[in-house]
């Protein structure tokens, strides 16, 4: 059985919501990119663009130190709760406001360790809902080991 040819056109990249479109009164309007500081619509119909400043962005860089890191990572890990049976809901409500401000990218976390360059992000899943992977939370040192 022969496959169909894969078909490209823009238009996929225009994604919802969509509006009516002011040009062509088409419900058609949609996101098409969103950069640093401009949110650009375009309609799937006529091909009108849109462009909207964004406002700027405010974040603060937090640096989080070794301790900060393990007490989190002890309590958001299933297998250490478990061995310990003891709770430290400071370090759960630390990770919940943090990981909220982090959402709303108010802040970005960084850690100082002079012995490690690299970035890395912190993964640790659990059964509470709790999920530190993907949330921007990053554990590393600042540029040239400088602090």
């Amino acid at each position: 059985m022969a496959q169909s040819p894969f078909v490209f056109h823009p238009r996929m990249l225009i994604t919802g919501p969509f509006q009516a479109c002011p040009q062509c009164g088409q419900s058609e309007l949609g996101t098409l990119s969103i950069s640093d500081n401009v949110h650009t619509r375009q309609c799937r119909n006529c091909s009108h663009t849109e462009e909207e400043r964004l406002p700027p962005l405010a974040k603060k860089l937090v640096y989080l130190d070794q301790m900060v890191l393990s007490g989190i990572a002890k309590e958001l890990d299933p297998v250490w709760r478990q061995k310990t049976r003891q709770r430290d809901e400071f370090w759960l409500e630390a990770f919940d406001r943090i990981d909220r401000l982090v959402k709303l990218q108010l802040i970005v976390c960084l850690s100082g360790d002079n012995q490690d360059e690299n970035v890395a992000t912190i993964k640790v899943r659990t059964g509470r809902g709790r999920d530190a992977s993907g949330t921007g939370m990053m554990v590393g040192s600042s540029v040239g080991g400088k602090g």
